[in-house]
């Protein structure tokens, strides 16, 4: 990755390990998706001649929803043609892009596998243009991601040894999770709760605290106030790693960051070793994604059974 540990203006930060100030881990997998993340895509060869012709066709008829950005658009020939990058098959059948190309001489069309994520190592992306179709590297983009994070680690510390402090209050048969939402654009709104699942088995800590969210908004609607997405722009502070249906909720909630104590490895949805190494939060067929973040320092956090889902 190059760079292994770097202080920014905010934080010190190991791209390795991608942790920030040794207390704090970003979680996010740093493997591709399976099958290299390949997708299908049209790919037109034409004679040099008519390059700007098709780049024309193709920026006036195309609207892909599926990125190509990171992709070259044109491949030379060994006779002198180019080999053309048009669009993603999912975009348009072939009867649709042979009526795109009407204007242009077509002398052949393939459909093939491209890459169809930026690759996080020049190694990976040199060995996916040569397998596939030509990437265009421009350095790895986790490292400039990274950077732009900022975290006030005081106040996160703060929560968290709020609601593990709750946790230990816990008795009887409830568990000891708790989950803490807090508003980031005004910090005095904020919702607390305790696992309650001895009496609704669907009640975890996460899905309590989304309803009470859910709760004050059908209120602050009432008296006319902005409307929001429901937890757009909250902080979710935990005690143990969520499961995936937690998980799922936090995702269709728009939370923007989530930190955790314990990591769940047998029910966990977040961190690539939990669980099915979901990473729900980072999954890029959901049209949300919020950042996970896992507490490394000490804290008196009790652990609960590994089959447990939180």
């Amino acid at each position: 990755m190059g760079t292994k540990r770097q202080k920014t203006a905010h934080h010190t930060i190991n791209y390795e390990t991608l942790t920030f100030d040794e207390v704090l881990r970003n979680v996010r997998s740093l493997e591709g998706p399976p099958g290299e993340g390949l997708i299908h895509a049209w790919i037109a060869e034409v004679p040099a001649s008519e390059s700007a012709k098709v780049l024309s066709a193709i920026r006036e008829g195309v609207d892909d929803t599926v990125d190509l950005k990171h992709l070259k658009r044109f491949v030379k020939t060994a006779n002198g043609t180019l080999r053309t990058l048009v669009c993603s098959v999912d975009h348009m059948k072939r009867p649709q892009l042979e009526e795109l190309l009407r204007s242009v001489t077509i002398l052949n069309i393939t459909e093939e596998l491209v890459p169809g994520i930026y690759p996080t190592t020049k190694e990976v992306s040199l060995e996916l243009s040569a397998k596939y179709w030509p990437i265009s590297w421009k350095g790895n983009p986790l490292v400039q991601e990274l950077n732009e994070l900022k975290v006030d680690v005081p106040a996160v510390k703060k929560n968290l040894e709020y609601i593990a402090k709750i946790a230990k209050e816990t008795t009887g048969k409830q568990l000891p999770i708790v989950t803490m939402m807090v508003d980031s654009r005004d910090p005095q709104r904020r919702v607390v709760s305790v696992d309650s699942r001895e009496t609704n088995q669907l009640a975890h800590s996460v899905m309590r605290c989304i309803q009470e969210v859910a709760d004050h908004e059908v209120e602050r609607r009432k008296l006319g106030e902005e409307r929001d997405y429901l937890c757009f722009g909250y902080d979710v502070y935990t005690t143990h790693e969520p499961c995936a249906m937690c998980s799922m909720a936090l995702v269709h909630s728009r939370v923007s960051n989530l930190y955790y104590v314990n990591q769940s490895p047998v029910t966990g949805a977040i961190d690539p070793q939990s669980g099915s190494g979901y990473c729900i939060h980072r999954a890029l067929t959901l049209n949300w994604k919020f950042e996970a973040w896992h507490w490394l320092e000490e804290l008196d956090v009790d652990k609960i059974a590994p089959d447990v889902f939180v």
